[in-house]
């Protein structure tokens, strides 16, 4: 007889509870449960998250309401899983085209779409905007310190009682009374004080790892203009208004007659870009688009479909470092073949055209098998003569961004790189650098963002170990 594929488990019908679910009654979930008598016997007291906390719901429609006010903006994809950290975006009223929730100074968000990812952070600016997909809680400080609220949210004691209630397949979600419901192990604020100063100087090494690896990244990001023999300018010269939607000091300058062309934006003039030059002195050079075999093209606007088997990226899953396919949306088979033009294949590049703080995202399809790419993002296809990681990197440098800074077009937040502007990049000739001397320089590149990436790596499992040194002491291991 062969193995089921798939776990059976009997529940007598003095067992269950009030839902007749699979999921609510996994032996995992179960076992949650069986852990909380220990707890009890510390003598901690057991709450919902209801109890330790209000659930605030102030909604508004930003676009309709407000289109021309500039927001900081909290998407689930702004939010680290695991770390508590977040990254808000600048957008204007009119680009937030859903219902978004309020949020304020203090305010613990969790992420209700697939909160199997770890989404939950303070928010830790005054006014902003988020996700309907978030929970927002505004912890009681009388029950709850909100620093150990964030990491019992962020553990597997949440874990183990959401992954098995989730309603929905390709888009799970955690219900709002299930959320309401879930059980918190409460110590005294005492407690869960010495709690916090036992694992917060683990966090200590963990971030201090973290940091390794992004400054491993950053030394990562100047190789290519120390390769060309390029300087790399001065920190406050590597803003961008596409990035930053505004100019961090007022300036003019003056061009004349004779050198202006058929744009006329300041921007495009801009005295910064004469580092630009400097490439010509050293290289012969060419346009991005010859070094392409066919036209850069824009990705498609589809309808996305929650049972599809076929995957779409968005703007937010290119990481600028790597492809979130986790998180990428799902399309039907129908809609991903007849949209063969905006299909990714096989070192492909990836290009984030539109938006503040979206744009300028950088990154290479590796995949063999091909997804298909939103209308929000261009897709680069070299010939053979070019090394497609060298033309990456030396987009996310600051050459690359510069002249995306130079040849983006639009305003209050429509901003756009059109595929033809893109095509007028500069770029190193392969007549001046071969492929191979390309992949040279890239592999130097590689060596160290992989180098990054293995602290990384060594972060995220040090982080598992303090998660479990948490839910020891917050289980009832002596914390005195």
């Amino acid at each position: 007889m062969n193995e089921l594929s798939y776990p059976v488990y009997i529940r007598f019908p003095d067992e269950l509870g009030n839902r007749i679910s699979y999921g609510d009654n996994h032996p995992e979930r179960q076992a949650f449960y069986a852990k909380l008598e220990t707890a009890k016997r510390k003598g901690f007291s057991l709450g919902r998250v209801d109890f330790a906390t209000q659930l605030v719901d102030d909604e508004v429609n930003p676009s309709k309401e407000y289109p021309e006010t500039a927001f900081r903006y909290l998407g689930l994809e702004g939010i680290q899983p695991n770390t508590g950290k977040a990254v808000y975006e600048f957008k204007m009223g009119k680009d937030i085209h859903s219902v978004s929730k309020r949020l304020h100074l203090g305010d613990i968000v969790f992420s209700g779409l697939r909160p199997y990812l770890n989404k939950c952070h303070i928010v830790d600016v005054q006014e902003s905007l988020g996700s309907t997909e978030l929970f927002v809680m505004v912890p009681d400080e009388d029950k709850v310190i909100p620093g150990f609220l964030l990491r019992y949210l962020l553990s597997d004691m949440v874990l183990q009682q959401t992954k098995w209630i989730l309603t929905g397949s390709s888009y799970p979600r955690l219900d709002n009374e299930d959320f309401k419901g879930l059980t918190l192990v409460l110590p005294t604020k005492a407690n869960q004080k010495v709690i916090l100063a036992k694992i917060l100087p683990l966090e200590k090494q963990i971030a201090d790892k973290e940091a390794e690896a992004k400054q491993l990244t950053e030394e990562a990001s100047m190789i290519i203009l120390e390769e060309l023999g390029l300087p790399m300018p001065a920190e406050e010269a590597r803003t961008y208004f596409f990035k930053a939607g505004g100019e961090p000091t007022s300036l003019w300058f003056s061009v004349p007659s004779t050198e202006l062309e058929d744009r006329l934006h300041y921007l495009f003039y801009h005295p910064k870009y004469s580092y630009l030059n400097k490439l010509n002195k050293k290289y012969k050079t060419c346009l991005l688009g010859s070094a392409c075999r066919e036209l850069v093209c824009m990705g498609e606007q589809v309808k996305e479909d929650e049972n599809g088997t076929e995957v779409l990226l968005k703007t937010v899953n290119l990481k600028n470092d790597y492809i979130d396919f986790e998180n990428a949306t799902a399309i039907s088979k129908e809609t991903f073949e007849a949209n063969t033009s905006a299909q990714a294949h096989k070192g492909d590049i990836l290009l984030a055209a539109t938006g503040y703080g979206s744009m300028g995202k950088v990154d290479i399809y590796e995949r063999e098998t091909p997804a298909l790419i939103d209308g929000q993002i261009s897709i680069l296809r070299l010939n053979d003569d070019y090394d497609p990681y060298f033309i990456t990197y030396l987009l996310r440098s600051h050459f690359g961004q510069l002249q995306i800074e130079k040849w983006w077009i639009g305003s209050s937040g429509q901003i756009h790189l059109p595929p033809g502007d893109i095509e007028k990049f500069v770029t190193v000739s392969c007549e001046s650098l071969s492929r191979d001397e390309q992949g040279q320089i890239a592999g130097r590149i590689t060596q160290k963002i992989s180098k990054a990436h293995e602290l990384g790596a060594e972060a995220t499992a040090r982080r598992e170990e303090v998660n479990r040194v948490f839910e020891q002491l917050v289980l009832g291991t002596d914390i005195a």
